[in-house]
């Protein structure tokens, strides 16, 4: 999960500064759950809350991260092929910041 993470925090800057956006705080917390009663066991459904901070557009963050989760991370799509479901949320200076209804 901590590379899970990571790939992904790193994607998120990268973009958010591309995007000029000013970054002051930035948290992820993680939490998932494995198979059961199997060696080595891996990820079946994992979540992630990312907490932004600063001058920051919240679509423009929200499409940062679905960037990131969906098209630049390796590590989420290896983990997706290995069969985990991956779901985040996104708050944005301290407000949540739900997907658009498509």
């Amino acid at each position: 999960l901590a590379a899970l993470v990571g790939c992904s925090e790193v994607d998120i800057v990268s973009i958010l500064k591309k995007q000029k956006q000013e970054l002051t705080a930035f948290k992820a917390v993680t939490k998932g759950e494995r198979e059961e009663g199997k060696a080595p066991s891996l990820w079946k459904v994992i979540s992630i809350h990312y907490s932004l901070e600063g001058q920051v557009d919240p679509v423009k963050a929200l499409r940062a991260v679905e960037l990131s989760m969906n098209k630049y991370c390796s590590v989420a799509e290896t983990l997706r092929l290995a069969g985990a479901a991956i779901s985040f949320t996104l708050e944005v200076n301290g407000q949540l910041v739900e997907p658009k209804a498509s």
